[in-house]
């Protein structure tokens, strides 16, 4: 299957498979955030990740995935997730935790919708589990969320003291300085304590990511990127 719509993308080949079934691309968007014509992949379960560079933003992308030959042994067990995706880098100004966001944002309108009650219960219900949410209408639609309140995972290091990409992230955002980034006796705070904390949309435009650490994240934040998603059957 793939995300890009109809006729816009071919299947790659076999050889471009590898050992595994699937198989992930990313096309680079144009200075003019159109989608460009050059797609690259995108390793599932590599080492060390995928470069890629934007006007905001510089650092690598590693996509992992249970169930295929490649998958990590001690990523998964025990967990419900099917996926795991990190993104690491620097940002190349600061830019304020309310516009730096994470979610899907679709080219097409979507069709084949579930009847109008039940998909209005459903935006109920992942607007009751992040108030953040923004969800766009039938003929813009996306679902975007500040990345501060929705990614499972955010740690913030000194360059050249970051973790390992494909290692098991932990939640610390205290080297941004703040009290408000550490709890009463001076842990990290936990992913629900951020998540109840930057619920606040005063909080979020208080506080910035700033251009000198670098910060893995367990989910993309928006770039200009077309994603193409491939699976052999």
């Amino acid at each position: 299957m793939t995300l890009a719509a109809p006729g816009e993308a071919s299947l790659p080949s076999k050889k471009a498979f590898g050992l595994d079934p699937v198989l992930l691309q990313y096309v680079p968007a144009t200075q003019e955030g159109l989608p460009g014509t050059s797609p690259k992949q995108v390793p599932i379960n590599g080492g060390s990740g995928t470069i890629f560079e934007t006007d905001l933003f510089k650092g690598r992308v590693a996509f992992r995935m249970t169930g295929l030959k490649s998958s990590p042994a001690q990523l998964f067990p025990g967990k419900q997730r099917k996926t795991h995706l990190v993104v690491q880098g620097k940002f190349k100004q600061a830019l304020p935790f309310d516009d730096v966001l994470t979610g899907q944002q679709f080219d097409h309108p979507l069709a084949n919708l579930p009847a109008p009650w039940l998909l209005s219960g459903l935006i109920a219900v992942a607007r009751k589990i992040n108030p953040s949410l923004t969800i766009g209408n039938l003929a813009a639609p996306c679902i975007l969320a500040p990345i501060v309140t929705a990614a499972q995972c955010i740690h913030v290091a000194r360059e050249g003291q970051q973790p390992a990409i494909d290692s098991t992230p932990v939640e610390d955002m205290s080297l941004l300085g703040c009290r408000e980034f550490t709890s009463s006796k001076g842990h990290p705070l936990t992913f629900d304590q951020r998540k109840l904390l930057f619920g606040d949309a005063s909080r979020r435009r208080a506080h910035t990511f700033d251009a000198e650490h670098v910060r893995p994240r367990k989910l993309l934040p928006v770039c200009s990127f077309e994603y193409k998603w491939w699976e052999q059957v």
